[in-house]
């Protein structure tokens, strides 16, 4: 812990000037004293000269438009490093200076946004959030009375507004923005001190007639502040002045009822701050600023005194002029504070500032190079070198500073100041640096530096390390900390898995368990002043199957202090936590307390704007107040209320909502009314520290972006999150659905844990609106669903856990292929299914599920044969009887829980977010599914196997790769919603975990290529358009059924559909009016869209578009994209080709067909055998249309047909990516849904990479561009070549145009010359 100002004597600091005035104008230039004065490339120079001069503390600001660049981006980078060497290295106590100057340029209008204050106290909280191990003090905002002068009264700065009802409305929304900082703060950090500075000024004057007018100006100066503290009342000097400029009653009531208190009061007095008020000889007052002396400083420190009674730091002051001038200065302010002090005015603090030569402000509006805008009021002048460096070079002020530092100033000596009474809590945060070693820690030069909080894992050098690790830090805590009637606690948020604690040598407790929190009382081991803080940390391999640990058997072990750490000091009887629940308008409140509370304890209930709603004086730990009609909480309308606990020694608040959730006749109603979930799974990884999210804003944002993409709800996934990961959902507003981290092998040991776990979720997480659903177990990981006592454990489980929390739904097993439920509020299932490959199986499965299936729930094991043709086939099965512990309601809301597909990630944006280099993560997953999903070499892989043939670059694939994501689940979501009793839906997943790269978002967050189209089908009312193929001939009638599929609270009485058909010179569009009217929270026929497709003389892409329109409201649209094919030309010329089983198609070609190989040099079969081989090998062409395991009865070295069900090349989890070399089928090179029906259930194999460049025409490759194999190739034979297509076109040739071209694109390439590449000539798609 650094100096503490408010125990010491007396401070010294310095500051370093941090105006940021980033709006440029004609003839105004932007204003960054950082940029100017070089401190941004100078900083640690800059922080060393502070050390140097000998000071305790500095005044120095985060620069808000430098850490977030835009709204929802933050850059730590440059601050992080700054606070470190500051706080850590030079030990200097920081004065943050949260908004000295200026705001973003993406906020508009500056102060006057109406978002303003609550985008500051979000900066603000972030910041505080970030950098709380490091910093005590802040300042909400700086001069905030200057701020209002230059933006509302001058219109110098923006919004440039100007006279006083410019000033009184600046000075409105600037106290309002200190309010919620000061909240902000205090939230964060409750043992923060707030230093909240302004410019004091003393006007005088010496004309009686000009008295008034004098002593409102000398009032205008505190108005900012008055309003932040609630004193400007009617009786306020200034009352009428605001009211007249502006103000209304209900704004200054806002301040009164939401006013905050600020710890100290920072006063900046310059030789400039002084004027006097004259009269013009025309009668009218005007000001004349008088060079004051140093001793000028007691009338505004008197003032400042006088009107608040707290606290006074100087937090400005210095002169202009030469040393000699500026040092007399610092005497007679000294010897100013000397005197105030024996006065027994607390002026506890005093700040030279600036610490080195500032910008003069004058540089804005002038023109002059900026050497000309030095002002030298520092300890320190710089001057330009010859690189145009500003080189800082001490004056002899820095030792006149050091010796008023080395002199001590007189105590306060009136007892009419009392240091502030502590507060209930106090509580600084352990997190950054610690000490770390894999074996116990003796002397920490021997160990190395990690970061608190991370797993171990995040750390490079011990990634894999695996059993036991020691961590030690000190600190400090002041005696005030440990009066008698308080205890000092020692606070973990989660430490992995078993740790052992002490405290100065001393044990002071152990834990067991990965995810939760726990306290220990150290109050006996603790000391004033320094202490050492020992924790060992083991996650013994050994019991890892029997423990808690969900997605690790996965991803990797986590080891270590994942969670935050914090010392915290309370009254010895303390509230442990607060238990709420709702029922109408009561809230049901359960105190958890340690000692006695015989004095009793006050609750209060404020609403979202602060305002008080309920309160009750209570005698007993449990008790109900009421809540007068409660705004409900729900991801659309997420209110919040805060609970206010308060004895006569502790407070705590908790957050919390109204918000019911219960499932009835097949669906789940949220706040009584049909919810239909749109969900992703979240694994909560993260880039750099794995499962530690970097801040409260990095899960705001991606929770911001989860809203955006139509999702309203989050299946957290097995395992339990950061405890800000439910904070921010409840205000985001997101369902959240959470997850007991699952074991793999039940025991007694593993029993226990689960239901320890259990609780603690409960206790910690389960005053959280947006928890609503639980699950037990995934996909029966870790218990054995035949085992009819393992079974009898989870109906136990899952019955005592919905006594526990019966407000919210349980899940027993979320079930998957193999396993089923047993009991459940909600028979959810998992399906994964390569798309567009299996899209014909994932429309009879999803048939299949809506219907309620038999597979659902449990059924008894009884022979080994009959269970293997249950797992062989799950789906198709005779049904069989359920077992006589299985308990379906039969009305359990079914919802798809796991499905979707893989998008590779942009590389670049992967290196970029890690620094320019590849993430650590790319040398994982070799030993899943044979190496597919190895991310290593994917570069390598693109030019090895000559897929630039088809897309330009490595991005332009990953580019495919995203859309063809998009188009899968655009089919997946569109068909489940055609069923009315399927309920929601999970896609896997909301990010890309390492390798697993089926996110919506890469692991970095960033958005994929289909970021902002998914809300069109991820919306309470999707229109649906459903088709059995997207190809059509020229010509042919297109018509798709239209589906409405409606859960906004929307009525509809009247529909009207507008739908247009647009392609390269052809558009059709029409309007129907269909006659049935939308079930509410249901699905709708709305009859047909049809239309006659364009005659085109190539294949062509268009685009179908549909709006839906209720009650003359646009409701939904979606659009579709179809291909249209020419008709096929005959272009064979009679040549007789040798094919007795596809004799129409060919003859329809142009071609004869002959039964006589004597007869012809080309043949066409589905079945390659010996019949053939003397054909072959004596120069014959064969095309092989190799659609089953018969296919290739012949030897041909090397060359295989291989069936995808069942190898890695399935592509149903790793996805599977197809592509072609058929440059005029307008697909972009993919094999995406235009080829639905057609995709290849076969591969053929034997071909090398070099094979590619021009004998391989077609192919997939699955995961991370691994195992690539032909789908259509060319194979040399003897003196003849066979031509392989795996297509399923043989059966399709009669009713789908696709099948039909690419049979005759087949036929071309069977009779060209070997090794003639095919390239794509249409990018297109």
């Amino acid at each position: 812990m650094t100096h503490d100002i408010l125990a010491a004597p007396f401070t010294w600091a310095t500051g370093i000037e941090d105006t940021f005035i980033q709006h440029a104008r004609p003839r105004l230039r932007a204003l960054d004293e950082y940029e100017l004065t070089q401190h941004y490339k100078l900083w640690k120079s800059d922080i060393d000269l502070v050390a140097e001069t000998g000071v305790q503390a500095v005044r120095w600001g985060i620069p808000w438009h430098i850490v977030q660049p835009a709204s929802d981006k933050w850059d730590w980078e440059w601050t992080d490093k700054a606070l470190e060497h500051l706080v850590t290295v030079r030990g200097i106590t920081p004065i943050l200076d949260l908004m000295h100057y200026g705001t973003p340029m993406w906020l508009d209008n500056s102060f006057i946004n109406s978002s303003y204050p609550q985008r500051v106290a979000e900066y603000v909280a972030a910041v505080v959030a970030r950098y709380k191990s490091l910093v005590r003090y802040y300042t909400p905002l700086n001069e905030p009375m200057v701020n209002a002068g230059m933006s509302g009264y001058k219109a110098e700065w923006p919004p440039y507004l100007s006279g006083d009802d410019g000033y009184v409305k600046l000075a409105l929304a600037i106290a309002k923005g200190m309010v919620l900082t000061t909240r902000a703060i205090k939230s964060e950090q409750p043992d923060a001190i707030t230093v909240q500075v302004e410019a004091l000024w003393h006007t005088f004057t010496r004309e009686e007639s000009l008295k008034e007018r004098v002593a409102l100006a000398n009032a205008r100066q505190f108005l900012c502040f008055d309003l932040a503290t609630g004193r400007l009342d009617d009786n306020h000097e200034l009352a009428e002045f605001v009211r007249e400029h502006g103000a209304t009653d209900s704004q200054l009531d806002w301040f009164y009822k939401n006013h905050v208190n600020f710890d100290v009061f920072g006063a900046n007095y310059y030789p400039w701050s002084h004027a006097e008020m004259r009269l013009r000889p025309d009668g009218k007052p005007h000001t004349v600023v008088k060079r004051a002396s140093g001793h000028k400083i007691e009338l505004i420190l008197r003032s400042a005194w006088e009107r608040y009674g707290m606290p006074i730091m100087i937090t400005e002051t210095s002169s202009n002029g030469d040393v000699k001038t500026r040092a007399k200065w610092m005497d007679h302010t000294l010897e100013t504070v000397g005197s105030l002090r024996s006065e027994g005015i607390p002026v506890i603090g005093y700040t030279w500032f600036p610490l080195f030569t500032m910008i003069d402000w004058a540089y804005r509006k002038g023109r002059l190079t900026l050497d000309k805008y030095l002002v030298h009021l520092g300890l320190y002048d710089s001057t330009f070198d010859t690189e145009g460096v500003l080189r800082r070079e001490a004056t002899p002020l820095v030792k006149h500073y050091q010796e008023h530092m080395a002199r001590p100033l007189p105590p306060v000596s009136s007892p009419s100041f009392e240091s502030p009474p502590l507060p209930p809590r106090l509580r600084r945060s352990l997190d950054g640096p610690w000490y770390f070693s894999t074996t116990e820690i003796r002397n920490t030069e021997d160990c190395s530096l990690i970061t608190v909080p991370a797993p171990w894992q995040a750390d490079a050098r011990f990634r894999d390390h695996i059993g036991a690790a020691w961590y030690q830090r000190e600190f400090e805590v002041s005696s005030d900390w440990m009066e008698s009637g308080r205890v000092l606690l020692i606070g973990f948020g989660a430490v992995d898995y078993f740790a052992e604690v002490w405290l100065n040598g001393i044990k002071v407790g152990e834990h067991e368990g990965g995810y939760l929190p726990f306290e220990l009382d150290i109050t006996d081991a603790a000391r004033p002043g320094r202490n050492t803080l020992t924790v060992r940390v083991d996650d013994p391999l050994e019991i890892f199957p029997e423990i808690p640990h969900g997605k690790q058997s996965w991803y990797g072990m986590l080891s270590g202090i994942w969670q935050s750490v914090w010392v915290e000091s309370r009254a010895a009887s303390h509230i442990q936590r607060v238990k709420i629940s709702t029922d109408g308008e009561q809230v049901r409140v359960e105190v958890i307390r340690r000692g006695d509370f015989t004095a009793g304890l006050t609750a209060e209930i404020f609403d979202s704007n602060g305002v008080r709603v309920a309160q009750i004086a209570a005698r007993e730990p449990l008790f109900s107040l009421q809540v007068p009609h409660p705004q409900l909480w729900s991801p659309n309308e997420p209110n919040l209320y805060t609970l206010k606990v308060s004895t006569h020694n502790d407070e705590v608040t908790e957050t919390f909502g109204f918000r019911t959730i219960e499932t009835q006749d097949g669906r789940i109603l949220l706040n009584g009314r049909p919810f239909y979930m749109r969900a992703a799974l979240d694994q909560d990884y993260y880039p750099e520290l794995i499962c530690t999210p970097p801040s409260m804003e990095y899960i705001e944002d991606q929770f911001r972006k989860t809203k955006e993409m139509g999702l309203n709800c989050l299946r957290v996934h097995i395992k339990v999150a950061d405890p800000r990961y439910y904070a921010a959902a409840d205000k985001v507003g997101l369902l959240i659905w959470t997850e007991l981290p699952n074991h793999s092998l039940l025991t007694e040991d593993a029993k226990r844990r689960a239901r320890e776990t259990l609780v603690g979720m409960l206790e910690r997480d389960g005053n959280h609106p947006s928890i609503g659903i639980w699950t037990i177990m995934n996909e029966s990981w870790g218990i054995d669903l035949t085992d009819p006592s393992q079974r009898a454990w989870l109906s136990e489980t899952y019955s005592w856990f919905k006594d526990l929390d019966p407000s919210r739904l349980v899940i027993g097993n979320s079930a998957c292929w193999s396993n089923f439920h047993v009991i459940t509020d909600i028979a959810d299932f998992h399906s994964y299914y390569a798309m567009p490959d299996n899209f014909e199986k994932w429309q009879r499965w999803t048939a299949k599920y809506a219907g309620r299936p038999w597979w659902l729930f449990a059924h008894e094991y009884t022979e080994h044969a009959l269970w293997r043709e249950f797992l062989i086939d799950p789906w198709h099965g005779d049904e069989r009887p359920l077992a006589p512990d299985a308990q379906p309601r039969g009305d359990e809301p079914l919802i798809v829980s796991e499905f979707g597909n893989w998008g590779l990630p942009d590389l670049h944006k992967l290196y970029e977010g890690n620094g320019g280099t590849a993430p650590w993560w790319f040398d994982t997953g070799l030993d899943w599914n044979d190496g597919i999903v190895y991310p290593r070499g994917i570069e390598q892989r693109f030019r090895e196997y000559h897929l630039n043939h088809i897309f330009p670059s490595l991005a332009a694939l990953t580019e495919a790769s995203q859309r063809l994501q998009f188009e899968a689940l655009k089919f997946q979501i569109e068909n489940m919603r055609a069923h009315a009793s399927l309920q929601g839906y999970v896609i896997t997943e909301l990010s890309d975990v390492y390798w697993e790269a089926n996110g919506l978002l890469d692991m970095y967050r960033n958005p994929k290529v289909h970021y902002s189209q998914l809300n069109k089908f991820n919306a309470d009312d999707v229109v649906i358009l459903l088709w059995d193929r997207l190809v059509y001939s020229a010509g042919e009638m297109c018509g798709m059924k239209v589906l409405f599929s409606h859960y906004s609270s929307v009525e509809i009485e009247e529909v009207m559909i507008e739908w247009k058909v647009t392609s390269d010179g052809f558009t059709a569009s029409g309007v129907k009016l269909p006659a049935a009217k939308p079930s509410c929270f249901g699905v709708t026929e709305l009859g047909f869209v049809s239309f006659e497709t364009p005659q085109v003389e190539q294949p062509t892409k268009a685009r179908l578009e549909l709006k839906l329109y209720g009650d003359e409201r646009l409701i939904a649209t979606t659009e579709q994209e179809i291909y249209i094919f020419p008709k096929l030309l005959p272009s064979g010329k009679g040549q007789p080709i040798f094919s007795p089983e596809f004799q129409t198609p060919l003859e329809m070609l142009g071609y004869s067909v002959t039964d006589d190989l004597s007869q012809t040099n080309v043949a066409v079969v589905t079945v390659l055998d010996d019949n053939l081989r003397d054909f072959v090998l004596r120069g014959g062409q064969v095309l092989l249309l190799a659609e089953s395991d018969e296919a290739l009865q012949m030897h041909i070295p090397g060359l295989r047909i291989k069936e995808r069900v069942g190898s890695p090349w399935e592509g149903d989890w790793a996805s599977s990516f197809g592509w072609h070399r058929f440059g005029k089928l307008p697909t972009g090179g993919t094999v995406n849904f235009a080829f639905a029906g057609l995709t290849p259930e076969y591969v053929i194999s034997g071909f090398s990479s070099r094979d590619f460049a021009f004998n391989v025409y077609a192919g997939l490759f699955v995961g991370w561009l691994h195992k690539p194999v032909p789908t259509i190739a060319r194979r040399r034979a003897g003196q003849g070549e066979v031509l392989v297509s795996t297509f399923r076109l043989s059966k399709n040739l009669n009713t789908n145009p696709l099948a039909m071209y690419l049979f005759a694109e087949l036929l071309d390439l069977v009779k060209a010359p070997m090794g003639q590449p095919v390239r794509i000539t249409d990018s297109s798609g």
